[in-house]
């Protein structure tokens, strides 16, 4: 992959990250490995969220109640 092309698949992958989607996601999306979808985003400049997602938050309207 040339430098412009790079330069592009990071910034969608960056873009696609920022907005949500998890690596392995992004990775199946664009047919790339796992290791390069990373090294385009750390190259496009990505700061990682931390691994496993955010806390899980209650959702409006949900009927399960805890104690």
């Amino acid at each position: 992959m040339d430098p412009v092309d790079k330069e592009v698949a990071g910034a969608a992958l960056l873009a696609d990250y920022q907005a949500g989607a998890s690596i392995r996601e992004l990775a199946t999306r664009y047919s790339f490995s796992i290791g390069r979808t990373r090294r385009l985003l750390v190259d496009a400049g990505v700061e990682f969220r931390p691994r496993g997602g955010g806390p899980r938050t209650q959702r409006s309207g949900s009927t399960s109640a805890r104690p």
